[in-house]
């Protein structure tokens, strides 16, 4: 079970409905790193594109639903969200605007 320390809102958030504000692909990124030292990882992501002081959702870029696993062991959970994510980064890498994400987590049984 996720265990998360005094003070780490951003775990806390994204394990619940609020989700977690990484902004970049640099934030989305370490975010998840912390997260696999916590035996969890980024399961949803709503990307967003920032202009001009708006926030454009970018669904194209995002990963929505169970993906049709939460049946599944957690170990091909985690395995088809690291999947699924590396495919997002590759998509955004190539991206010229500012990008944000709303995140949520899954977590080991």
């Amino acid at each position: 079970m996720l265990l998360p320390s005094d003070g780490d809102d951003a775990i806390l958030a994204a394990s619940s409905g609020r989700g977690h504000r990484c902004i970049g692909a640099s934030a989305l990124l370490a975010f998840s790193d912390q997260l696999n030292a916590h035996g969890a990882w980024i399961d949803i992501v709503e990307t967003f594109e920032v202009a001009e002081g708006w926030e454009i959702p970018r669904i194209d870029l995002s990963i929505y639903g169970d993906h049709g696993s939460y049946d599944l062991p957690a170990a091909d959970r985690k395995a088809l969200a690291a999947r699924r994510l590396s495919e997002m980064m590759a998509t955004v890498a190539k991206e010229v605007s500012a990008l944000g994400f709303d995140v949520w987590l899954d977590r080991d049984d």
